[in-house]
């Protein structure tokens, strides 16, 4: 927002400056207004620069005194020339007052107002309004109207550079006729005709302003025809005009040809693009026609070209061939700039990276391809053996489910999807064996990521640290697979498995490991008291510790959750525990809840289930055991009011249905050995579980 306020006020500056010098204007009123905005502006600018870090060779400085000292040895001497030039002519313009030697002075002034123009070209070099330029391109390409836009863009920038040119030459004109007001060698001079036919002594009486515009307009006439035709309505009348026009002439010349023939060539580049586009849907339509193809067919057909024709082509590496002159280590940096945030997508890896911060950037340079991809490729076919992973980086892809009846994994039937950005495909093959379950088409122009699992596991023997976490992860996920009996889909996100639940099935060690970069920056953030309580429920493996995506530490609870329910519409619920004193009974119903209970590192969802049908209910166990079906997840995010940190409790919710408690309205059981007491146990409807759950969230509130 800045940087565009800024170009701006150079934009205003450029047009201005020039006009206000040539007809001397007076600083009052709205140019003594823009002059202030532009003091504070700039200034604001200076200070703001020495907080702002820069890149030097693919090093980000934030270090103020190293800013400030490469800021004085580039364009700090500058900015401060032009804000002071803006207060010496603020305070030339109060302490004037009339006289013809401040009067004077203040002319010099305004003249030195010129080095603004520098700055002009300073920002046109650091690439700003290139960053603006890409930013309402995309705005275009939501659109669908980029190649336009472009050229509009491209045409519009053509036609301000030639009316600021001749803006400048129409300056320069009135300039010249100040200047040679007095001096002829023939007597005559343009001046003089111009007065004569207003019937005026002079054009320069200060009674004749009100025809600045019309001096101005007849400059700008001149340097067009001057510029363009090399002739104009106005010849010379002496020997200065005579020289100062064939310099003109000659700038028009050299200046004119190279603009218009640049405007002529981008008139023909965009031409020529629209020609091919039509020449290749004339063809289609010709042979759909020639072909006799079904109407409703054809009209899908042109619809879907026509779709695909608008998306934009992205560029890869071997488009840019000057990416080959840059440095190994610079390439490596750029491609962990580019594809770094992609891979962190994946919440394991973006883990592995904080506990060793070189891994991602190993990966990005040794173990990623990047391919440009155009509608109708095909990337997955069904039975296909996989030996890599891919990740859609931009474009779409449609991706259709196929069924293996014979597979432990199988998918549900003719299911198709339209795979967005961001989405990993065939994750699983970075962690064992996998054959593609489906097939995935591109729809429009994008970009794939390939991640080889070979190449993975060679970056993953260079991290040794590392390695036994991949290792513990990859064992995990497929005893997850077995255990449950998932039915598993390429589409990572189609699958009823994430990352959260293998690492909660992990070790304790690599739990604990995990999570000791996001305990670590605690420090700062908690007491000692708390992170030391926090640190001792990782130990025992209560939670885990990872970052969200903003990056701040995250807590994760995975809980297991029974729902014993019983007809009509009754739902086993937990009330509370009794103490030991049997005279004494704690039961709050703001703290009603379904039984269930806290994962343990390295059990799988049933696994627990089992665990608590044996500590709570063990003359369950035998019928509830059998029964046991599909968990659905649930993921809700609040904040602890205990560490004061965003917690993330992951929920599976197993149901069954029982007969054996169905007498029993109100019943407790004592857990073996237990040291909490007795579980008190009941029977609540659908309906009061759910306002008890509402008064359960309003206390928390």
């Amino acid at each position: 927002c800045l940087d565009s306020i800024g170009l701006l006020l150079l934009t205003y500056d450029s047009v201005m400056v020039p006009y206000a010098i040539a007809w001397d204007k007076p600083m009052k009123g709205f140019f003594l207004l823009s002059v202030w905005v532009s003091v504070i502006f700039w200034s604001l600018d200076i200070l703001s620069t020495f907080a702002t870090a820069i890149s030097v060779e693919d090093e980000l400085i934030t270090d103020w005194k190293e800013i400030a000292k490469r800021y004085f040895k580039t364009w700090l001497i500058l900015d401060i020339c032009v804000v002071g030039i803006d207060l010496l002519t603020i305070y030339m313009t109060y302490m004037s007052s009339g006289s013809s030697s401040s009067t004077s002075v203040l002319r010099v002034v305004k003249l030195l107002k010129i080095v603004r123009l520098a700055r002009i070209m300073a920002v046109l070099r650091s690439g700003k309004l290139d960053v603006l330029q890409d930013t309402t391109m995309r705005f275009a390409h939501m659109f669908g109207c980029e190649a336009s836009f472009s050229f509009i863009v491209g045409f519009s920038k053509m036609v301000f550079v030639i009316l600021w040119m001749n803006h400048l030459g129409a300056c320069l004109w009135w300039s010249f006729l100040v200047a040679t007001e007095e001096n002829t060698d023939t007597g005559r001079a343009w001046h003089r005709d111009h007065a004569a036919d207003f019937g005026i002594a002079a054009v320069l009486d200060s009674g004749n302003r009100d025809l600045d515009i019309y001096w101005y307009l007849a400059g700008l006439y001149w340097s067009v025809t001057t510029m363009f035709s090399g002739a104009s309505t106005t010849p010379p009348r002496n020997s200065a005009e005579v020289i100062f026009s064939l310099g003109f002439v000659v700038f028009g010349m050299l200046f004119g040809s190279t603009l218009i023939s640049a405007v002529a060539a981008m008139l023909v580049d965009f031409q020529l693009q629209r020609r091919e586009r039509s020449t290749q849907w004339n063809k289609l339509r010709k042979f759909l026609k020639q072909h006799r193809v079904n109407c409703l067919l054809s009209l899908n057909i042109q619809r879907q070209v026509n779709e695909r024709m608008e998306g934009e082509t992205l560029m890869s590496f071997e488009d840019v061939p000057v990416l080959s002159l840059v440095s190994v280590h610079l390439r490596a940096s750029l491609w962990h700039n580019i594809y770094a945030p992609v891979l962190s997508s994946h919440p394991f890896l973006a883990l592995c990276d904080l506990f060793d911060d070189r891994f991602i950037k190993n990966l990005c340079s040794s173990a990623i391809t990047s391919k440009v991809v155009h509608p109708g490729e095909e990337l997955l076919r069904s039975g296909a053996e996989v030996s890599k992973t891919l990740i859609l980086v931009a474009g779409t892809i449609s991706y259709s489910q196929s069924y293996d009846r014979d597979s432990l994994n199988h998918i549900a039937p003719a299911k198709h999807l339209q795979v967005l950005p961001e989405t990993w495909i065939c994750e699983v093959a970075l962690w064992c064996h996998w054959t593609a379950r489906g097939l995935a088409e591109t729809v429009s122009p994008g970009e794939v990521l390939s991640v080889a699992a070979n190449s993975f596991i060679e970056v993953i023997q260079k991290h040794i640290e590392v390695s036994a976490i991949i290792q513990d992860y990859s064992s995990t996920l497929c005893r997850f697979v077995l255990n449950e009996r998932l039915q598993l889909s390429d589409i990572a996100s189609q699958n009823p498995i994430e990352g959260d639940h293998i690492i909660c099935a992990m070790s304790d060690e690599s739990r604990i490991q995990l999570s000791l970069p996001a305990l670590t920056s605690l420090l700062s953030h908690i007491s000692t008291d708390i992170r030391a309580e926090l640190e001792a429920e990782v130990r025992n493996g209560k939670c885990y510790l990872t970052r969200d995506v903003e990056g701040h530490v995250l807590r994760v609870v995975h809980l297991v959750i029974l729902r014993i329910t019983q007809a009509p519409h009754l739902v086993c619920v937990k009330f509370g525990e009794l103490s030991k004193d049997p005279n004494e009974t704690y039961v709050e119903f703001s703290r009603v809840k379904l039984p269930g209970t806290k994962n343990r590192p390295g059990e799988m969802p049933k696994e627990t289930v089992k665990r608590f049908l044996g500590d709570e209910f063990p003359m369950l166990k035998p019928f509830v055991t059998d029964a046991l079906g599909g968990g659905e997840v649930e993921i809700s995010e609040v904040s602890s009011e205990r560490y004061n940190i965003p917690t993330r409790y992951v929920r599976t919710a197993f149901t069954v249905q029982d007969p054996h408690l169905a007498a029993m309205e109100f019943f407790t059981w004592q857990p073996h050995e237990s040291k909490c007491g007795t579980g008190v146990y009941g029977w609540v409807t659908e309906h009061e579980l759910e306002k008890l759950v509402q008064i359960k969230e309003n206390k928390r509130r």
